[in-house]
């Protein structure tokens, strides 16, 4: 009888086995003696998990890949402005170009466009302005200069209070040109403008208003040659050159 348990027990042993070997277990089995049998069952992993090949790319980015390049192309030449009297004429401006070095002063430049020539600020910290913008206006008395101002600058808020200048007369492009300095604004926000109006051609009712700005002092009287000898802006008006 005893025989005959045991060869159950073997033949149980063996069916076990052989089920697990399907799961990929090594198995031990093991025929306890009498009265209880049972079975020892080791189960340990048949291989290491397999080594991915190659390099997986990276599901996340970083901030440094995630930002932007310096390479993306300005809306106008790097370093400075260039209008040709051709392009000004095709976008509806005078027919009167320019350009001008601006390499100084972290300028963001952008124009041209059917509003103005040109349109650019220095890095924040105060105010660093350069404008031109194009006029039609067939006066050229400082009171129509003034009102060229005004309307340039309709769409700036923090003008007020506004005092303005004396007529002066500069030299921009080889070319003496009427002006007139302003005064904006207050505190921090207090600016020096020098505007001046650069004719098309001679006894021309249209042209560009160029617009020269710096920060100033609440209590100084405005001077274009504030504007004019600050670095930046002196750059520009030293390169400037005109186009017919």
């Amino acid at each position: 009888m005893s025989d005959d348990k045991d060869a159950i027990l073997s033949r149980r042993a063996k069916l076990l086995a052989t089920a697990f070997a399907g799961l990929a277990i090594p198995v031990a089995a093991v025929a306890c003696s009498d009265p209880k049998p049972c079975l020892s069952i080791a189960m340990v992993p048949t291989s290491a998990p397999a080594e991915p090949t190659g390099t997986a790319a990276p599901t996340t980015t970083d901030a440094a890949s995630a930002a932007p390049t310096a390479a993306t192309p300005g809306p106008t030449q790097e370093g400075g402005i260039a209008v040709s009297a051709d392009e000004a004429q095709k976008l509806g401006l005078p027919r009167l170009g320019f350009k001008a070095s601006m390499k100084r002063g972290g300028w963001s430049i952008t124009g041209p466009n059917k509003v103005r020539y040109a349109q650019a600020s220095g890095p924040p910290g105060g105010p660093l302005i350069f404008r031109a913008d194009p006029y039609d206006d067939g006066k050229l008395d400082q009171i129509a200069l003034e009102t060229l101002f005004k309307k340039a600058l309709a769409d700036f808020s923090g003008l007020d209070p506004i005092e303005k200048g004396p007529a002066e007369t500069v030299t921009l492009g080889g070319r003496k040109l009427d002006a007139q300095a302003f005064r904006t604004g207050k505190s921090l926000a207090t600016t020096n403008w020098c505007a001046v109006k650069a004719p098309a051609g001679e006894g021309a009712r249209q042209g560009i208003l160029f617009l020269f700005a710096v920060g100033t002092g609440e209590g100084k009287k405005p001077t274009c040659k504030a504007s004019l000898d600050h670095d930046p802006i002196a750059e520009i008006v030293s390169t400037l050159k005109f186009e017919e």
